[in-house]
């Protein structure tokens, strides 16, 4: 009998920062058979952003271990026995819009 033992770590870190939000409304219909891509107009300008949902910060960590054994237990038979342990964690945060307007602003 033969043992084959692999053991290891895992670790991984994602973050996304998105500065900018646009939102639009569509402003024509796109035919899927005949597209005209030049009479799309850009929706991405001062009007269609939306600063309070702008400055979004995402960051996912992952951390796991691991182990696995193959048992030969003859030339035409391999057990293999194993596991993993993840941990998964994601935070996220939402924007907000600098600019403070008060009743005394005009």
């Amino acid at each position: 009998m033969q043992h084959a033992l692999v053991v290891g770590t895992d670790y991984e870190m994602n973050q996304t920062y998105r500065a900018h939000q646009y939102q639009g409304k569509v402003n024509r219909q796109f035919n899927y058979f005949t597209p005209e891509y030049d009479l799309l107009s850009p929706v991405t300008d001062a009007s269609t952003e939306n600063s309070a949902a702008a400055n979004n910060l995402n960051r996912i960590h992952s951390r796991s271990l691991y182990a696995k054994d193959s048992i030969s237990l003859s030339p035409d038979w391999i057990v293999v026995l194993g596991g993993r342990y993840q941990h998964y964690e994601q935070r996220a945060s939402r924007g907000f819009n600098p600019q403070v307007e008060t009743l005394n602003d005009e």
